[in-house]
């Protein structure tokens, strides 16, 4: 997990590489799920992909950061 911003909030971002496409459509399915909205829950804002610097696919999850979860994010540069 990397921290980063979006539109000047504070997001969490998931990022699974290319072997891992299968779970980011899983998760990316979860989070999609009507009454997925709850409190205990991170906020899903949304899904992307990119080619990474070695050119293959990036897959990525940005979900709401809590700035007092116990969650360690490092910074996506």
């Amino acid at each position: 997990m990397y921290k980063g911003s979006l539109d000047e909030r504070p997001v969490a971002v998931k990022v699974f590489n290319y072997t891992n496409r299968q779970n980011f459509l899983n998760e990316r399915s979860i989070y999609r799920t009507p009454l997925m909205d709850h409190d205990n829950i991170a906020r899903f804002i949304l899904a992307d992909e990119r080619l990474a610097a070695d050119g293959r696919m990036e897959y990525l999850l940005v979900m709401e950061n809590y700035p007092h979860s116990h969650t360690h994010l490092r910074s996506l540069c």
